[in-house]
């Protein structure tokens, strides 16, 4: 991509995540009984997510010698992975409302690892295992939220 087509992608990214981050100003960032309420993720996401492209416009201003890499779609099966993809996050995010976040992930993950990374089996469940037991101990165990688990209750 062309410096200024990636300036422009990040600015507005960074106007949409300023905007999310302000929404989420509205949500109680902790609950009354000290648990950690639903305005948490939204806000440490669009701040991170403001900060790392306003950063990311700041290094694209002052890179010097920058030198593009050619066109985003390549060829057609860039854009056909670019689609599939797409429409995997779609039907994983349709998906978790009704079987859960935990099941919808390891099939996610697995598909991702192996299909788009080309990683063997083994270390497609292993990572996906791993992660989703990051997942589990930070966000339900530590942080005390619960993720949609429709199959598992």
């Amino acid at each position: 991509m062309k410096r200024t087509t990636e300036i422009g992608f990040n600015a507005v990214l960074f106007v949409f995540s300023v905007g999310a981050f302000i929404i989420a100003q509205k949500y109680k960032y902790f609950l009354n009984n000290g648990q950690i309420g639903p305005g948490f993720i939204p806000v440490w996401a669009s701040g991170i997510l403001a900060a790392a492209n306003l950063l990311n416009i700041i290094l694209l201003l002052f890179k010097k010698g920058y030198a593009a890499e050619g066109p985003f779609f390549k060829s057609r099966q860039n854009a056909k992975n670019i689609l599939i993809f797409t429409l995997m996050v779609v039907v994983y995010m349709a998906g978790v409302m009704h079987i859960g976040m935990y099941c919808c992930t390891f099939v996610f993950m697995i598909c991702v690892y192996r299909f788009f990374d080309k990683m063997p089996w083994k270390n497609s469940i292993l990572v996906t295992c791993g992660t989703l037991l990051f997942i589990y101990l930070v966000f339900h165990r530590v942080l005390h939220m619960n993720f949609p688990a429709k199959i598992f209750y």
